[in-house]
């Protein structure tokens, strides 16, 4: 039973992945027998396979802003896949108290053969919006998105920073108990950026926020505690200028 003052428990969570197609199809006839006769357990990295993720613990409150540090292969992603039920722990267990809702890659939840429209409602449903409230809340949607004109364009059409513009302007809206925000901040003009960062203080007061970013200018402003993970581990957990301080001393 979780304490009702957290939000997330990470605990004791590893991922491996592998390098090449035999490994692969090895990890594949393992998750299929593991499948099939309801048995899980852990067991050394096969020739091939590497660690993502190892042996992560950590709790988050609720209310609580985490930022994620690393650099690239870290594990950063990986986890946040994860806490999203994207992935599934090899190892561990991730236990989660509210709703979640994600700006992970430009695409997430979205289909590109339909309109930027029918994608507000997409998304809705996806993260159990149901219709009637999604449809109260798709003017301040296209509103914050400023997408106002090429709500009718089908996403095909839309650019990298449209479509981050979009998902970042509903997961927003929406006021989800945790949100999660990968690098959302790298695209969109100087205003859109501005606006997005105020839209996230505003936001965090009464949400769980977590977020991945490269800019320690969004950490200090939006941080109250930094995790940074190297090479899959955790190997740091506290104060935001001591883990930035940390960070920009890693190689």
């Amino acid at each position: 039973m979780m304490d009702d003052t957290k939000a997330i428990e990470i605990d004791s969570i590893s991922k491996r992945f592998s390098k090449n197609t035999r490994s692969s199809r090895i990890q594949l006839k393992q998750i299929l027998f593991e499948c099939l006769f309801g048995t899980k357990t852990s067991r050394d990295l096969n020739s091939g396979e590497f660690w993502a993720l190892k042996d992560l613990s950590f709790d988050i409150k609720k209310n609580e802003n985490i930022a994620i540090l690393g650099h690239n292969g870290a594990g950063k992603s990986t986890l946040l896949k994860m806490l999203n039920g994207i992935y599934l722990p090899d190892e561990g267990e991730i236990r989660i108290q509210g709703s979640m809702a994600s700006v992970l890659e430009l695409s997430t939840g979205f289909n590109k053969e339909l309109s930027g429209l029918q994608n507000i409602y997409l998304k809705c449903s996806l993260l159990g919006i149901p219709k009637q409230e999604a449809k109260a809340l798709v003017k301040d949607i296209i509103d914050f998105s400023e997408l106002e004109e090429f709500m009718e364009t089908p996403l095909s059409h839309y650019s990298s920073g449209m479509k981050a513009r979009l998902g970042f302007a509903i997961v927003v809206n929406i006021k989800p108990d945790i949100l999660v925000l990968d690098e959302v901040f790298a695209v969109g003009d100087k205003n859109f950026k501005s606006k997005s960062e105020k839209a996230i203080r505003t936001l965090s007061q009464n949400t769980t926020t977590i977020i991945v970013s490269h800019s320690m200018n969004i950490v200090q402003k939006t941080a109250d505690r930094v995790l940074v993970l190297q090479k899959g581990r955790l190997v740091f957990d506290g104060d935001v200028k001591e883990g930035i301080a940390y960070y920009n001393a890693m190689k």
